[in-house]
């Protein structure tokens, strides 16, 4: 879905027209005159001609493709398109700009999907910039501002996020070092470009922060190589991100645990009448701990001392199987927690469903609806417990200082670590489990 608040800066107006004015903004090429480039019966489409070009330009950026590589392509959908022009009007307005050299097209249908689009040589070969433009077409203005994703205007109004919004732009990056340690990697990293775009949109201060439909907040960190955050500045120090260890499997357990009959505070909470307040039951109360089985438990415990997957890695030693650590986790993730409906013949997870029976048959479970349902709760419920509890009283405690989420973890200067590590283990502590939160700061870059 196009989410044009990607593009938009966060800003109060108090004037309407102004206002739609920036819910309708394109970003269009300047040296491109689109009104000759159409034929001349369709000149009055020339601003969905430009919302076509916008529209290819903004998906490679939030897929981090430089839009000026001939090589690089997105996938569109024509449902993307048909929302603004008819069958007809796509077809010929797209054999328009491919005859022009503006865009070109690999028709290739791939599983039977999309097609790829990219820039033609009168963008990849002259550069230009690209620019704000308020299309004068008032069906397509509000084509537009309906066509905006609601996921995003739940972010405008959320003062947490705007809040993000605002310290995001405080952070800088050594750009010359990064691609320098970019360049020394290159063999190991196979998405570089997209890598060394990330840099360079930090660099020269193109922020996006974007709430996503299950309430994670992506922006230009998140999408950063873990190795180049080392490279990350505020007010000239370094960062510390503080991790919760084994935290996706925690939250499965916490599922589970909430799925046998506790009460969660995101869920169906009480209040007190007398005080107004919620009571907040953890996850292992004492009533829970007599009715969940022994395998459930130490499953949970296990997550709360980091050591679900060397518990997982020496059952497979008593079974002959031998993985590393890393192996294990990747494996996990990739051929049970988050994959089809088809569960392959992995031994990792054999080895986990003889070991946690009630954890396997709650993930079995919860995909039976549909394959990604688990994953969704989780990242919900991620958001849940990282965005609107630990950030949102990191920023009440020190509203002056800088607090970036990535995802699971808190981003954050040295000074700020303590208290930060302390709030995450205060909010976990609600749910009735004690986590584990580890400090990586990078090493010093000679």
């Amino acid at each position: 879905m196009f989410r044009l608040y990607d593009v938009l800066e966060y800003r109060d107006t108090h004037s309407r027209r102004a206002h739609k004015e920036l819910e309708a903004t394109l970003f269009v090429p300047e040296n491109v005159d689109f009104e000759s480039i159409l034929h001349p019966s369709r000149v009055h489409l020339a601003d969905r001609a430009r919302y076509f070009v916008h529209l290819t330009y903004r998906r490679m950026q939030q897929q981090e493709r430089d839009p000026y590589l001939q090589a690089s392509t997105v996938r569109l959908k024509a449902k993307y398109f048909r929302k603004l022009l008819t069958k007809l009007h796509y077809r010929r307005i797209l054999d328009d700009l491919e005859e022009a050299g503006v865009v070109y097209v690999l028709r290739k249908l791939r599983r039977k999907r999309c097609y790829k689009y990219g820039f033609g040589p009168v963008i990849t070969k002259s550069q230009p910039s690209f620019v704000r433009y308020f299309p004068r077409d008032r069906r397509l203005q509000g084509l537009i501002r309906r066509s905006l994703d609601k996921r995003n205007l739940i972010g405008q109004r959320c003062p947490i996020c705007r809040r993000l919004s605002d310290d995001l732009r405080k952070v800088e990056i050594l750009a010359t070092e990064a691609k320098e340690w970019l360049r020394h990697h290159r063999k190991d990293l196979p998405n570089y470009d997209a890598h060394d775009l990330a840099i360079e949109r930090i660099a020269r201060g193109d922020f996006y922060c974007s709430p996503s439909e299950t309430k994670r907040v992506h922006h230009n960190v998140t999408n950063l190589s873990r190795d180049c955050r080392q490279f990350l500045r505020v007010d000239g120090c370094r960062l510390v991100e503080l991790d919760i260890a084994n935290s996706q499997p925690l939250l499965v357990g916490l599922l589970c645990m909430q799925s046998i009959g506790a009460n969660a505070p995101w869920g169906v909470s009480r209040k007190n009448k007398q005080d107004n307040r919620q009571n907040e039951e953890p996850l292992r109360c004492p009533v829970l701990r007599g009715i969940a089985d022994a395998d459930t438990l130490r499953y949970v415990e296990a997550g709360e001392q980091g050591k679900i997957y060397e518990l997982l890695q020496d059952a497979c030693v008593s079974r002959g199987v031998t993985l590393s650590r890393d192996e294990i986790k990747k494996r996990l993730f990739k051929r049970f927690f988050f994959i089809g409906y088809n569960i392959p013949n992995e031994p990792i997870v054999e080895v986990f469903k003889t070991e946690f029976p009630t954890i396997y048959d709650f993930v079995i479970s919860k995909r039976k609806r549909h394959k990604s349902q688990l994953a969704r709760i989780m990242q919900q419920m991620e958001a849940e417990i990282v965005i609107h509890g630990v950030l949102g009283r990191l920023q009440q405690i020190r509203p002056d200082d800088v607090f970036l989420t990535i995802h699971d973890s808190i981003l954050t200067t040295q000074k700020n670590a303590k208290l930060a590590k302390q709030v995450m283990e205060e909010e976990f502590a609600k749910l009735g489990v004690n986590v584990l939160v580890k400090a990586k700061c990078p090493e010093n870059h000679n």
